[in-house]
């Protein structure tokens, strides 16, 4: 038995230290690659088509999470929260028939409030009813389809409209 405890030490450490090496190679922790999105969450198959897209236009897709947007409007699938080399966005999905043409999004600015919480985000159904509203910082929304962006990255909005555009 002691014969074969310093092999399997040796394997569990080399999985762990492999673990890591490759959180800190794609610029995902190992605490965010415990969340990846799973092929058992409803957003899997649209993101994972959706990263596809995305790498066959260039993007480094360092990994897909699970996203606190995956029940945030109405009629929604999912979410998936991407993070790349040219910055983090976020994805929402509705069925591939459907799309979020009836989501209307409005900002107000607080200036008395730090940058990263001054921006106040209302979506709005089209009776003009208040559905859902969010606090943060200056943020990019871009439909295409069946999918909502969330963009944060001001620089990263054109080359993802881009992206989208090109596949259809």
């Amino acid at each position: 038995m002691s014969r074969l405890r310093f092999p399997v030490c040796s394997l569990i450490l080399w999985f762990i230290a492999a673990a890591q090496a490759q959180g800190s190679q794609t610029g995902c922790s190992s605490e965010e690659l415990k969340n990846l999105l799973r092929p058992s969450d409803p957003a899997y198959a649209d993101a994972i088509g959706l990263a596809g897209t995305l790498q066959n236009r260039g993007f480094t897709i360092q990994c897909v999470l699970s996203s606190k947007f995956a029940q945030f409007l109405p009629r929604q699938t999912g979410a998936a929260l991407f993070r790349t080399t040219m910055g983090d966005f976020e994805t929402l999905f509705r069925p591939k028939e459907q799309n979020f043409d009836d989501v209307l999004i409005s900002e107000e600015r607080d200036v008395n409030l730090p940058s990263w919480s001054s921006y106040h985000y209302i979506f709005r159904n089209p009776q003009g009813r208040k559905v859902r509203d969010s606090w943060g910082r200056e943020t990019f929304f871009m439909r295409y389809h069946n999918i909502l962006f969330v963009i944060w990255q001001e620089n990263a909005l054109a080359p993802i409209t881009e992206a989208v555009q090109d596949e259809r």
